[in-house]
Formats: C-alpha cells, structure tokens, sequence
C-alpha cells in the first residue's frame, strides 16, 4: 500500500457529555473511571480510552453509543464532529454538548495500491487545494 502524502481532511476528535451532567469533558484526565461507548474496531478511540482509564462498552455505530450517552448509561463519548454532529443524529446531539477544545487532531490520508503511484504523484500535487481542517 502507498499512503498519498498530502492528508485530505483534518478531523478535531472532541469529547462530548449529556447537558446537564456533572462531567468535566474540558479536563480529560478527571473522567478516570468514566464510562464510554467504543465501536467496535476503532483502534484510535480504544487507545484514547486506555490513556484516559476510561471503562469500555462496545457497539456496533455511532448511533447506538449516543443514545448511551443521552440516557446516561455513559458517561462521555470521543469522535470527531463531522461523524457526530450528522443531522440524521440531530435529536440526539441537541441533547449533548462538546469539549472547548479537540482532544486531538488527526490527519486521514488516502491509500492506494503501489501500482497507482502516478496517480498518488497527481494527488499530492492537487490535494492542497482542497485540503479540509474540520474541527
């Protein structure tokens, strides 16, 4: 695999909580103990949650894991807010609010098979026009 050099968006990865509940998203190292929601597979979010001695439950989206956190069986979630703040998941975001501050920011990049590595020469060249910082 050949990883095209140029990132093609930056996402700030925001803690989020209920409104209304006595968790500090804006100190992450007060949530020791803490419950969170992990999807399963997502290798950033578990080391995130293991940094911050968060205890783990596991679903399968993002959807299921906010409904956890509206109805408070937990405490915080960790994601980036273009996945969080989808309007298909607006009743539940109304009910929850977002850290001042990224937690942190992450690069995604575009993959491509070795044999593609003209094309990852054209991408580089292009892709700082349209670069996207969400955060």
């Amino acid at each position: 695999m050949l990883r095209v050099r140029t990132p093609m968006a930056r996402f700030g990865y925001y803690l989020y909580k209920k409104k209304n509940t006595a968790v500090d998203i804006n100190d992450p190292k007060s949530l020791a103990n803490r419950k969170t929601c992990l999807t399963f597979g997502n290798r950033l979010r578990y080391k995130v949650a293991r940094d911050l001695k968060l205890k783990v439950t596991q679903t399968s989206n993002t959807s299921q894991c906010l409904k956890m956190l509206t109805t408070e069986r937990v405490d915080v979630f960790f994601g980036p807010r273009p996945e969080l703040e989808d309007p298909s998941l607006k009743d539940l975001n109304e009910q929850l609010v977002r850290a001042d501050q990224p937690y942190m920011t992450v690069n995604l990049y575009i993959y491509l098979n070795e044999k593609h590595s003209e094309l990852a020469k054209k991408l580089e060249q292009n892709l700082d026009k349209y670069f996207v910082t969400v955060e």
